[in-house]
């Protein structure tokens, strides 16, 4: 390996407003294949070999044009700060955004000059930018390889490097050819131990400084695990992860000592994750194997794990996926579920990739420990959306057998709850499945999920919606008019204040009827509640600041300038403070969230007040006392549900069907016998004789049958000068009818 690359910054600007290299350079497509495919087939043959390519990206020329876009000021002493060069790359350079992609096509170009072979089809699918890592069947399919790679890419005066196998006589060979061998290989941050023939990860190097949310964000990335074998500690730093973006908004602020006791814990873990290896052979090619997925979930995670098995050989983990739960509350069976749904697509997945590399998988099984997942999976009839939605996924992939398996038996549950190093190194389970998997005849007994034990999920999905609303004892989407709206909550309140005055003073009695001198009053007093309750739902963090318990000033406060009235109401400060004859509600009007149920029907009644006018007439008499975002949309939305609008504006005016196409356009005949004629504009041209700008017209003559064109010029836009065009189209082509 190379020891020091040096990278050019291609993204750096002059300035904010100055685009970079990068931003002026195009991408170019993909040709780079994933990195999760190249090493799942990596995992498949008996003899596996890695290389990489010299000084790759340097050994692509660029044009003599393009020199010049790649000009860098060069410091040629650094004692003297004036002795400045300016260089430019003849190469591709690091650094630069489409590098990876002029290497790839150089390469795939190169590859295409030559016959079709083994070994040409098997460099156009195993490199990986500038490594090539793939594996093979036999010893003398490994020799050819190497062979054919010397010859095929130092035609390209591309040379391969760090020939590497675990082979040991291949080593031998390519040592005394010239080739050296290292005594291990680094597979993209996925590290190989050749002698032992085992897969493991690059121990991360954390930085030792107080722990924030940035610095544990930085030490998260640096944990790199495309196959996900040591998913069942690094999910723990995930969830940690989750957990503190909950607490903390700021990302300098340090964590407290019980969360640094945690990371510490997981820090230790993952220091010493590369002393765990993991087998690369997994499987041939050729061979008939079934695929075995496991799923779960919890409260924190859910994940899945992929076994090849073999009856003669057993199973093996091949790969897993690992991620933390929703910070939308879910229930648990919605989350095994989702687990389900995971286990799906790694299913589909793997039969994508072994398909195309000639392994059989004859068998896929996806076992999971929710029942409650598993019979709406096989009966969908769930009216919960997220459930329907999930299965209706689910159903699309085909040839999918789905078993029960117990919790304590199920791999899946240590990625579900996260496990220390200690726990991963003696837990055979996760790297070669239950014991009883190779033998079918001792797999779990499956019993059928009656319907009556299933939770009923749609209950908990509204309580968690409507959760913000259960101060409020009336459910405001039941109303179709604020009207009746105002009289339920006046009975609601005179109800909850006569409760009020009985348990204070039982002597004290109030059922008589509604004064109706006050009852404009009472209206206001209704809506005034409503619209609390409403704004306490919608803006909880305005509310929360104003109230004196958050620190942090809302943005929507900065914008709009609210503030608390005498009814700790949220009203709004605008421009109009000194006009006169505006009332107090038109200067601070009330702010109401867009997508409420109170504010739909706060607008459905202001449209009928306007006596049903245009969605313009609707809005300014709407701002007159609330301020609502996005009012326009809304007042739309609502205009499209009122009934006597949709009347009497009565439904878009409907384009007659098309005639039938004429006998000229659809039967064969001559070109151009029935021929449509049409002028252009005027066009300028420059005269050559007079050097002047002339105009012209060009007659099109089109053919209805074939659509053949014909073009004419000329000078005027007179009868002549049309017919003389008509007498020459009618020479070079044919008489029209």
């Amino acid at each position: 390996m190379t020891p020091i690359h040096i990278v050019f910054d291609a993204s750096a600007r002059m300035d904010k407003q100055a685009p970079s290299l990068n931003d002026c350079l195009y991408f170019g497509p993909s040709l780079t294949g994933h990195l999760t495919d190249l090493l799942l087939k990596f995992r498949l043959d008996p003899f596996a070999v890695s290389a990489d390519i010299s000084k790759a990206f340097l050994r692509v020329g660029l044009q003599p044009s393009d020199h010049d876009y790649t000009r860098f000021i060069w410091l040629k002493d650094p004692n003297n700060e004036k002795d400045l060069q300016a260089y430019r790359f003849r190469s591709v350079l690091f650094g630069a955004t489409c590098s990876p992609f002029l290497l790839q096509s150089t390469l795939q170009h190169h590859f295409e000059t030559y016959p079709t072979s083994p070994e040409v089809s098997f460099f156009m699918t195993k490199f990986y930018v500038n490594n090539l890592i793939g594996s093979l069947p036999t010893t003398v399919s490994l020799y050819s390889l190497y062979k054919v790679a010397k010859e095929v890419l130092l035609d390209a005066g591309m040379p391969l490097r760090e020939w590497i196998s675990n082979d040991p006589t291949f080593n031998e060979m390519v040592t005394q050819e010239g080739d050296r061998t290292t005594e291990g290989s680094d597979l993209v941050k996925v590290h190989w131990n050749y002698k032992t023939d085992h897969l493991s990860i690059k121990p991360p190097t954390f930085e030792e400084a107080p722990l924030t949310k940035w610095l544990h964000l930085s030490n998260l990335s640096k944990v790199f695990d495309p196959l996900g074998l040591f998913a069942p500690i690094i999910i723990r730093a995930k969830v940690l992860m989750q957990k503190v973006w909950k607490l903390f908004k700021r990302w300098d602020e340090i964590f407290p000592p019980e969360l640094q006791e945690e990371w510490s814990k997981i820090k230790e873990d993952l220091e010493n994750i590369s002393y765990q290896e993991f087998p690369r052979f997994t499987a041939n090619r050729g061979t008939n194997y079934s695929l075995h997925i496991f799923c779960d979930a919890s409260e924190k995670a859910y994940g899945a794990a992929a076994y090849l098995m073999d009856l003669h050989e057993g199973a093996n983990l091949v790969f897993s996926k690992a991620r933390v739960a929703s910070l939308k509350k879910k229930s648990i069976p919605q989350l095994e579920l989702t687990a389900n749904y995971s286990a799906v697509k790694i299913a589909d997945y793997f039969r994508t990739v072994f398909t195309t590399d000639g392994v059989k998988i004859t068998d896929t099984v996806i076992w999971s420990d929710s029942k409650v997942a598993l019979h709406w999976i096989q009966n969908n009839k769930s009216k919960n959306v997220y459930v329907h939605n999930r299965v209706n996924e689910i159903s699309q992939v085909t040839e999918v057998r789905y078993l029960y398996v117990p919790g304590e038996e199920n791999p899946a549950d240590l990625v579900s709850r996260g496990i220390s190093m200690w726990q991963f190194k003696k837990s055979q389970i996760w790297f070669h499945g239950p014991s009883w998997l190779p033998n079918p005849e001792m797999w779990p007994e499956q019993t059928e999920v009656s319907t009556c034990h299933l939770p009923e999920t749609t209950e908990e999905v509204l309580t968690t919606v409507v959760s913000e609303e259960a101060t409020c004892p009336i459910d405001i989407r039941r109303f179709a008019s604020l009207p009746k709206l105002i009289n339920v909550t006046k009975l609601v309140i005179k109800f909850t204040r006569l409760l009020k005055r009985t348990i204070e003073n039982r002597k004290t009695k109030n059922t008589g009827p509604v004064n109706s001198e006050n009852v404009e009053v009472q209206n206001s007093e209704a809506l005034r509640i409503l619209i609390g309750f409403t704004q306490s739902q919608y803006f909880p963090e305005e509310m929360s600041y104003l109230n004196k318990n958050s620190h942090k000033i809302p943005t929507r406060i900065k914008c709009l300038g609210l503030f608390l009235d005498e009814s700790r109401l949220l009203r709004c400060t605008g421009r109009l403070q000194n006009v006169d004859h505006l009332p107090y509600r038109g200067k601070f009007p009330l702010l109401l969230p867009p997508n409420s149920p109170l504010t739909g029907l706060i607008v459905i009644q202001t449209h009928e007040k306007v006596l049903h006018a245009g969605v313009q007439d609707t809005i300014c008499k709407v701002r007159e006392e609330y301020w609502i975002p996005t009012l326009r949309q809304c007042v739309k939305k609502m205009k499209m549900k009122c009934h006597l609008c949709n009347h009497l504006e009565g439904p878009a005016l409907c384009r007659p069907p098309p005639p039938p196409l004429p006998a000229c356009r659809v039967n064969s005949l001559r070109p151009y016998a029935v021929t449509g004629v049409d002028l252009t504009g005027q066009i300028l041209i420059c005269n050559p004789a007079t050097k002047e700008m002339d105009k012209v017209y060009i007659v099109v003559f089109t053919c209805t049958s074939t659509r053949a064109c014909h073009l004419e010029v000329v000078k005027d836009l007179t009868s002549t000068a049309f017919l003389n065009s008509f007498r020459r189209f009618t020479a070079r082509r044919y008489c029209s009818r």
